[in-house]
């Protein structure tokens, strides 16, 4: 056992080791370069850094924007979730409070504010993700819009899933230790001012097992991850990105990785889910579930996000299975892997209080299908799309009826319909037990 993770002498030791060059693990690339057209056909596997902001069409405010300058945009009085680095526990203050703090001279706590989401206060005018979260996200490209039906139900547009917009104010010395962010999302991340050492190593499938191996442990913090990874040549297979001041980062899907700030930093950021790691990141929720994560600490509206994905896939297979067209080949991932997941949610929840299962499961009125005859058509493409590629394997030898196309009439299709013959990051079987 080690020291405790966040303590002075746990960081004097971890600015000690010995990490990999980034350079395998990272792609560098332009602004320009960093779109949807290009992460569906080229992939979307390792962490993206661009150096300046240029083509990303992100807008984020000036350089010289201070935490005073965040303040007067939002509201000193909001309640915000902060930490206590030296303790790695969570406490609440008022945004006006913790700032105070950051300013005064000498500190008396060392405090790290990860999760302020400003999107619904005046701060938001002044930030936009880089345009290629919008074209990938889930949340952008399948959530419904709400209803009256939805509103009578408690489920207003208020409950949009709001995740992109996070606002990071960092005293030096803070460190977060080793993570996936939640139900494995993906990770835009633009140093203001500053700087961070992330410290990332990819979700394979030995990783992710001595993940939640040591996620598990009733006191990780004295455990340090990479030792419980094999070793590359007697070297942790971590590696060490420094990002600066200006730079942005892309963190792909269910990336394990810390943060350690060396300078007071301010950072703006969110999360994102996408149709091109949808096993992956349905391997995490199932596991985050699994290990009894607190919902306040998972992807919101994880489950229903993901009907309104399915229904949006099964207009897109429908389509390319009448059109004789291929699919991409991580569109039907993603279909085969949801199938289960979605009939053991749909059982689970189908019994629970009306406020309760509204938060997990659509409006019928947003679907094409009820939600079983959903599940049921998207195995049938599925199976059909097998039975072509796989003819030999096919579980039936019955003649298929020609597939209608699927229109869904309330929600756009995917940002592109390059197809790619990438492949998702080796991952445990979502609904493995």
């Amino acid at each position: 056992m080690g020291p405790a993770a966040g303590t002075p002498s746990f960081i004097e030791k971890l600015l000690q080791v010995e990490f990999l060059d980034p350079d395998p693990f990272v792609d560098y690339k332009a602004g320009e370069e960093v779109n949807g057209f290009n992460l569906i056909n080229e992939g979307f596997r390792k962490p993206i850094v661009v150096s300046h902001k240029v083509g990303l069409r992100m807008k984020v405010p000036p350089a010289n924007f201070s935490l005073r300058d965040v303040v007067a945009y939002t509201d000193p009085s909001i309640i915000i979730d902060v930490i206590d680095v030296l303790y790695q526990t969570d406490m609440q203050l008022s945004l006006g409070e913790f700032v105070d703090e950051f300013y005064e001279k000498p500190r008396e706590r060392l405090l790290n504010v990860l999760s302020f989401e400003y999107s619904q206060t005046r701060l938001a005018k002044f930030i936009r993700p880089p345009h290629v979260v919008k074209e990938l996200s889930l949340v952008d490209n399948c959530w419904a819009e709400p209803t009256d039906e939805d509103d009578e139900c408690g489920t207003g547009s208020s409950e949009r899933p709001n995740v992109q917009k996070y606002c990071l104010m960092s005293m030096a010395g803070s460190y977060t230790d080793f993570h996936i962010d939640f139900g494995g999302s993906s990770v835009w991340y633009h140093v203001l001012w500053g700087e961070k050492i992330f410290y990332v190593t990819p979700p394979s499938k030995d990783h992710l097992e001595a993940y939640w191996r040591w996620n598990g442990l009733l006191d990780n913090r004295r455990v340090f991850f990479p030792d419980t990874i094999n070793k590359i040549d007697s070297r942790i297979p971590v590696a060490r990105l420094h990002l600066k001041a200006g730079e942005t980062v892309l963190l792909p899907a269910g990336w394990i990785h810390a943060v350690y700030t060396p300078t007071d930093s301010l950072v703006f950021g969110g999360n994102f889910l996408t149709q091109l790691s949808i096993p992956l990141q349905l391997g995490v929720y199932h596991m985050e579930v699994k290990q009894g994560t607190s919902q306040r600490f998972l992807f919101p509206f994880f489950e229903k996000l993901h009907w309104y994905a399915a229904d949006v896939i099964l207009g897109r297979l429908t389509n390319d299975l009448y059109a004789g067209q291929e699919p991409p080949t991580y569109l039907l991932k993603a279909a085969h892997a949801l199938l289960r997941p979605l009939s053991q949610w749909f059982q689970q929840r189908k019994v629970l209080p009306k406020g309760q299962r509204n938060y997990y499961l659509p409006a019928r009125t947003y679907l094409q299908y009820a939600c079983p005859t959903l599940i049921g058509k998207l195995e049938e493409v599925v199976q059909a799309f097998l039975s072509k590629l796989h003819p030999t394997s096919s579980s039936s030898g019955r003649r298929r009826r020609r597939k209608r196309p699927h229109r869904s009439p309330v929600r756009r299709e995917s940002p592109s319909s390059g197809h790619t013959s990438s492949t998702s990051p080796q991952v445990y079987d979502p609904c493995d037990q």
